[in-house]
Order: structure tokens, then C-alpha cells, then sequence
């Protein structure tokens, strides 16, 4: 982590924020010369500071720390109850057209769309 960097992300955001340097300081309860050494990179804020120095500047401390594209957990397949519906639908209207086309297989179609829909109930209670 570079100090300049650091430094050009606190003044921009200070400055998107319509705050003063010395505003700035008086929130952290520090000197706004402080606030300037941070901006010029010639120093960082002591690590107790950056939650409040984010909450002033609306931003998290993974942006002032530059990591702004945090990632975001990918969505479990739990969390997406109609992507379960509809593929439970899809399931049981697939077997009914089987056994309709093939109807010498009903009974092995029957089983195995049920099976199918055991594993799948399972698989949601599982995830949740």
C-alpha cells in the first residue's frame, strides 16, 4: 500500500464530501496538519482511526485503503427459491411428458422424476 495513493484517495473523497481539511480533523479530533501529511502521503492515519475516517468520508475502509471492488459473495442456490421452483416445475412436466411418449416406462419415469425431487427438496433444505 503506497502513502500517496492513500493520500490522493483521502482528499478526493474529502473533497467529494465538501469537507475541509481542517473539518476533517475536527471530527477525527486531530490536527488538520495530521490530515495534510495523510493527503500528501508523508503518513497514515493510525489504524484505530479508519473506521471513523470512513464513516466521515461515507465510504468503507476497504476504499480508503484501496480496495474498492470488494467481492461479493456469490449467491447461494438456497437464496434463490424460484430458480428451485421452477426447476421442480420443469421436473415434473418433463417425467408427465415422458410417460405420455413413452408409455411402456411410466413406472421407471414415475421413480426416477421422483427421485429426483427427494434429492432436489434435500438439496435446498441442505443449503439453508
Amino acid at each position: 500500500m503506497n502513502a500517496e495513493e492513500m493520500g490522493h484517495r483521502i482528499a478526493k473523497l474529502r473533497k467529494v464530501r465538501n469537507l475541509t481539511q481542517q473539518q476533517l480533523a475536527d471530527q477525527l479530533n486531530v490536527t488538520n496538519r495530521a490530515v495534510s501529511r495523510w493527503e500528501r502521503g508523508e503518513g497514515y492515519p493510525e489504524i484505530t482511526l479508519l473506521p471513523r475516517l470512513a464513516d466521515c468520508l461515507g465510504v468503507t475502509t476497504d476504499e480508503i485503503l484501496g480496495h474498492a471492488a470488494a467481492r461479493k459473495p456469490a449467491l447461494r442456490l438456497s437464496q434463490q427459491p424460484q430458480l428451485m421452483i421452477w426447476t421442480g416445475l420443469i421436473l415434473i412436466f418433463a417425467v408427465e411428458i415422458a410417460r405420455r411418449v413413452w408409455p411402456q416406462g411410466a413406472i421407471l419415469l414415475s421413480l426416477t422424476g421422483m427421485t429426483m425431487l427427494v434429492i432436489l427438496a434435500l438439496m435446498i433444505t441442505m443449503m439453508k
